[in-house]
């Protein structure tokens, strides 16, 4: 209980913690089912958030109120429930073959978010007052952490829209770009879910994808908006603008995992780009896929010395150019 109560106050995800607490719940009792239900605040109800060894069409249906079902009448009275003999009284546990329960509520001195239920397929019952004391106090446990982690997420949440606003304010300055950075947005997360990342990593490449031209500030509109030729200087500058971002994201300590993603996101697969020279699988696989992200945005959109790309013809210069300029598995994603 102790190595479950120190896991779980590290936990900052949400579903990590649901996923958590009732794996250790099913490992402490010897279940073999279990789930979490957790209210909807808008409906009251209870719904599946997670569960072990139980149907997709139950997890899928399940809905339950206040008094219905074991999980109602806990939602209801806020006191744990150990039930025995499940098959004589409940159509449900017939049909799953569970023939004792514990179920509890997910609550502390705030209010209740659900309830934990794991079930034994053993008769006489496998359970014991002491698993029922044991799976309360984790409830309590978990909803002290899923209160925790839904704070950080919302944190985060009030954060990344406060840095999308940001970005859009800046886009404002380019008439060819705005919408833009949205749209890089929507590819590079899509591309960070294909490649599979992690929740850090999936976060950082987001942010990235938001600010990774915050140094175009600093070169210039002249150049941005040229409708000509740029000259060798203006070439020099505009590749300035990943270094000068970079900068400016590692001033705050929140944001250090973005700076490679930016700071290469120019970078070619073979070596031949900007800031630094990386080839290969040594360039951060976020700005391997920001460069593909961000290099589709910009041939689909319309900019003052030609008209947009459709989006085949897009496609193919991303294939054209993968092996060369793109990472060959990032253009195939």
């Amino acid at each position: 209980m102790i190595d479950a109560a120190r896991e779980l106050s590290r936990i900052l995800d949400p579903h990590e913690v649901v996923e958590t607490a009732l794996t250790r719940a099913m490992e402490m009792t010897g279940a073999q089912t279990g789930s979490i239900m957790l209210l909807d605040p808008d409906t009251g109800r209870l719904r599946i958030e997670f569960s072990r060894g139980l149907p997709e069409e139950v997890i899928r249906d399940t809905e339950l109120g206040e008094g219905e079902g074991i999980a109602g009448w806990v939602l209801t009275t806020g006191q744990p429930l150990l039930v025995e003999d499940l098959l004589a009284k409940s159509p449900a546990a017939r049909r799953h073959g569970v023939r004792s329960a514990v179920s509890v509520p997910i609550a502390d001195d705030d209010g209740t978010l659900g309830v934990m239920n794991v079930g034994s397929r053993s008769y006489p019952a496998r359970f014991t007052d002491t698993h029922l004391d044991t799976v309360a106090l984790l409830g309590k446990q978990t909803a002290t952490a899923l209160r925790n982690a839904r704070a950080v997420e919302e944190s985060r949440a009030i954060y990344f829209d406060t840095l999308k606003a940001l970005a859009i304010a800046l886009e404002t300055k380019d008439p060819y770009s705005r919408g833009g950075t949205e749209r890089v947005l929507e590819y590079a997360d899509a591309l960070g879910h294909v490649f599979d990342l992690s929740n850090d990593d999936r976060n950082a490449l987001r942010i990235a994808a938001l600010l990774h031209d915050i140094g175009m500030a600093s070169v210039g509109d002249g150049i941005t908006h040229c409708d000509r030729p740029l000259t060798t200087i203006e070439r020099a500058l505009l590749k300035l603008h990943p270094q000068i971002a970079a900068d400016i994201l590692a001033e705050a300590p929140a944001l250090r995992s973005v700076v490679p993603i930016v700071y290469h996101h120019h970078e070619w697969f073979d070596g031949h780009g900007y800031s630094h020279g990386m080839s290969g699988e040594a360039i951060p696989i976020g700005a391997r896929i920001l460069a593909v992200a961000d290099a589709f945005v910009a041939m689909t959109s319309a900019r003052p010395y030609r008209p947009a790309y459709d989006v085949a013809a897009a496609l193919e210069e991303l294939h054209d150019k993968a092996g060369t300029q793109f990472d060959p598995s990032v253009v195939a994603a």
